[in-house]
């Protein structure tokens, strides 16, 4: 409201209310001492390369200030993303931020990607498995701070639906967002298992305490592995070395994923290669891409991809060579990681996911959910479409697990025969 006009409303009110109505009460004095103290909060969307950069200082200050913060909620982690992921695949810009009288309390990397009914709101980053990059100040008014971002989504957000994946429960936004439904959907909830050795005197308990069976078997096979030649724990961060070390472990990886017939989204893509090597490149305050390697002598025996914060490693890739998987080199990797970090006073996190072998190391997790906002029909209707294709998914990997590998021959045959195709030469019965 213009201040001139606010002067002369304020003028017709002091002259049509009875003069007794002026008295300025001692709780009234309070009322208008509380509201007059509240901060404002505002909120913008950056959409240019320009206005996001200008934000870096700021970006990194409140990441300095939450201390549980991950290296994805860093400026130069989802810089790196838009520069190699999302803008040469054709998203746009859209960074929410939150002011609290000025300051910047909250940053919400996002790009735009239109889908099959409506444009979509997505995490900045590797689009991978990155913990989700919403960073909020961790203060009391975190919650308003989190409805001042999802009222401005619903007016300025350009967007039928809202993508927010793998948010940690220890996030300050989280709390908010659970007691936002139905508006907020929480689609699903996984456990990230970590593992908190982060001193010597912890990592000693932790070896005394651990399965006696798994550790006398890593150490009898690294003894084995040291009578045929010298073994070395490396930490990788040159550029060109950690270059060699990631291509390596991509290869092992997809030779893996081919054996246990399984196929990964991302591994192979062109840009997931670019976003390390920019991420590495940008390091920063939020945190610093690493490589770890086992050497047996000059062979890589078992490498790991990382990401190094204040507090914690996160383990992103994690391979090893087929040729020594008698000796499980991974395993032995693992325990000289974990030895590691206990020196550098970090905890060790497995990440997303209940995989079998991440219970055998640890019995602690946090939570990480997948949330959803949608915000039209076709946002709705977009998502309802997700979970029918998810929930189609699991049924063909349950009748895969179930039916014997002879018979899904078999009836892809007789599939195959009912649509005029000739069976493939696998499926043919044998002369």
């Amino acid at each position: 409201m213009p201040n001139s006009v606010a002067t002369a409303l304020s003028a017709d009110l002091v002259r049509q209310r009875p003069a007794r109505s002026m008295r300025l009460t001692p709780a009234r004095a309070a009322a208008a001492r509380t509201v007059s103290a509240a901060p404002a909060l505002s909120g913008a969307i950056a959409t240019s390369e320009a206005e996001v950069t200008a934000l870096r200082s700021e970006w990194d200050a409140l990441a300095a200030r939450t201390t549980d913060a991950t290296m994805a909620q860093g400026f130069a982690w989802c810089w790196a993303g838009w520069q190699t992921t999302a803008k040469p695949r054709g998203r746009t810009l859209a960074v929410l931020v939150v002011r609290d009288a000025g300051q910047l309390v909250l940053v919400w990397p996002m790009a735009r990607v239109w889908r099959e009914l409506c444009a979509e709101l997505i995490p900045l980053g590797s689009e991978a498995t990155d913990y989700n990059p919403l960073l909020v100040a961790p203060t009391q008014r975190a919650g308003a701070y989190v409805r001042t971002a999802l009222a401005l989504l619903r007016r300025e957000g350009r967007a039928g639906l809202v993508a927010m994946p793998l948010l940690r429960s220890d996030s300050p936004a989280s709390p908010a967002l659970s007691a936002m439904a139905p508006a907020v959907l929480a689609a699903e909830t996984l456990p990230a298992p970590f593992l908190d050795i982060s001193s010597p005197a912890r990592i000693a308990a932790y070896e005394q305490a651990m399965s006696k069976n798994l550790r006398r078997g890593t150490e009898r096979r690294r003894r084995r592995l040291a009578e045929l030649g010298t073994l070395r724990f490396e930490v990788i961060t040159d550029p060109t070395q950690f270059a060699e070390l990631l291509d390596w472990t991509i290869a092992a990886k997809a030779v893996w994923l081919r054996e246990h017939h399984l196929q990964s989204e991302f591994l192979h893509a062109p840009h997931y290669r670019a976003f390390w090597l920019a991420a590495l490149r940008a390091g920063g305050p939020g945190g610093q891409v690493c490589g770890i390697a086992l050497r047996h002598d000059d062979r890589t025996i078992a490498a790991k991809v990382v990401v190094l914060t204040a507090n914690r490693l996160e383990g992103f890739l994690t391979t090893f060579d087929a040729d020594f998987a008698r000796f499980s080199p991974g395993q032995i990797l693992l325990l000289d990681t974990f030895r590691w970090c206990a020196d550098k006073g970090l905890s060790y996190d497995f990440r997303i996911g209940d995989e079998a072998f991440k219970w055998d190391w640890t019995q602690t997790s946090v939570g990480v959910t997948n949330f959803v906002l949608p915000l039209s029909r076709a946002g709705w209707l977009l998502h309802r479409m997700r979970l029918v294709r998810a929930a189609l998914c699991r049924a063909k990997d349950r009748l895969r697990a179930t039916v014997p590998t002879s018979l899904r021959q078999r009836i892809k045959g007789w599939l195959q025969q009912g649509a005029g195709e000739a069976p493939a030469e696998a499926d043919a019965a044998p002369n």
